[in-house]
């Protein structure tokens, strides 16, 4: 809960709810799950956000949003999208970044910055590897990309 609150006051506000349930182990709530489940089905799911906090921690899951690492590290990215500039706090090395026309426009040059650094400034084509990369991973029809950007 600590670090949840230090993010949310350091990346900006995103909602979260931490309770501590003692000698529950991995059972049920003293509470039930009905409150659990009343705040979670208020919330409405943006498969394209524009701001991305992501640690990967796990070897096997490689996408997160938008973002799809080759070798998962324990180092925190952050990914902001402005128009068709996007700006990448952490490690590029490996970095796919997906996108489609509901995030950027793609008949215009996309910019990604890391830092100082420009990495990439050009306009991004039609992927049928995008589609299928990102299809294959999500089995999810709102989050299928049509473009992307490898650093």
């Amino acid at each position: 809960a600590k670090k949840l609150e230090e993010y949310k006051q350091k990346y900006g506000p995103f909602d979260f709810v931490w309770k501590l349930y003692n000698d529950v182990g991995h059972g049920d709530p003293r509470d039930g799950y009905r409150p659990i489940w009343e705040w979670m089905f208020k919330k409405v799911r943006n498969p394209y956000p524009k701001h991305v906090l992501w640690m990967p921690q796990r070897s096997y899951i490689r996408h997160f949003y938008w973002l799809k690492v080759e070798n998962p590290q324990r180092t925190l990215i952050e990914a902001k999208i402005d128009g068709n500039t996007i700006t990448i706090n952490g490690p590029t090395s490996g970095l796919t970044i997906h996108l489609n026309e509901k995030m950027v426009d793609l008949t215009k040059p996309v910019i990604v910055k890391a830092g100082d650094r420009e990495l990439f400034n050009d306009k991004v084509p039609f992927s049928v590897a995008a589609i299928m990369d990102t299809v294959e991973a999500r089995r999810d029809p709102e989050m299928v990309f049509t473009a992307r950007i490898k650093l």
